[in-house]
């Protein structure tokens, strides 16, 4: 089996023991196995591929959650100041007779509201 720190941290459903990654030296293939064999005889496909990319997507959602948070905090007020700079140059009680700008108004209002609830 290649030397890897590979952990399960599923429990069985069968019996909720540990789930830990075994050899099929016959096939020269890996699964996950019940730690309560033989009286636990479940097993399930595993693969050093899918792994490696379930703990990069782990890795990239961390990343991106800390960036967001960053980004939030450098661009959430001047994005805010700049949206409500728009909101009153488009408000419908400046431009009275254009039926575009309570549409306009009205989504901006969502936009800055939702930028609002990120924070």
């Amino acid at each position: 089996m290649r030397r890897r720190n590979i952990r399960v941290t599923r429990q069985c459903p069968k019996c909720r023991r540990r789930l830990a990654v075994r050899e099929n030296r016959k096939r020269a293939s890996f699964f996950i196995g019940c730690s309560g064999y033989p009286k636990c005889k479940f097993t399930e496909a595993f693969s050093f591929l899918v792994q490696e990319l379930g703990e990069r997507i782990v890795e990239l959602e961390r990343e991106r959650t800390e960036t967001t948070s960053h980004i939030k905090d450098a661009i959430s007020e001047p994005l805010e100041r700049e949206l409500l700079q728009l909101i009153f140059r488009f408000h419908p009680d400046r431009h009275f007779d254009d039926p575009l700008a309570h549409e306009i108004t009205s989504e901006l209002t969502r936009v800055r509201d939702l930028v609002l609830v990120q924070r």
